[in-house]
């Protein structure tokens, strides 16, 4: 038999855009979770701020931490009637 090698590629989100895209929220939930401490490199100040962050630790530390809210996109979305119909 032979033996399975398993390499894993980080997936770097190189920005506040790209972290927001990937997560599926807006820049005001990512910067709670800053506020929470999420696992997200910020470096400058002002309007020259960078984000970054590694996207399979942002996703543990988010299903970890409770911060799994729904994206922006889907809060709206309502629940069916019990019954199946509309």
């Amino acid at each position: 038999m032979k033996d399975i090698a398993i390499v894993y590629q980080p997936k770097v989100l190189r920005s506040m855009r790209e972290i927001c895209e990937e997560m599926g929220v807006g820049e005001a939930v990512v910067k709670r979770w800053i506020a929470e401490g999420a696992p997200v490199a910020v470096e400058g100040q002002g309007r020259r701020r960078r984000y970054s962050a590694e996207m399979l630790m942002l996703q543990a530390w988010r299903v970890s931490s409770g911060g799994a809210a729904l994206p922006e996109h889907q809060t709206a979305v309502r629940e069916r009637p019990a019954s199946g119909r509309e």
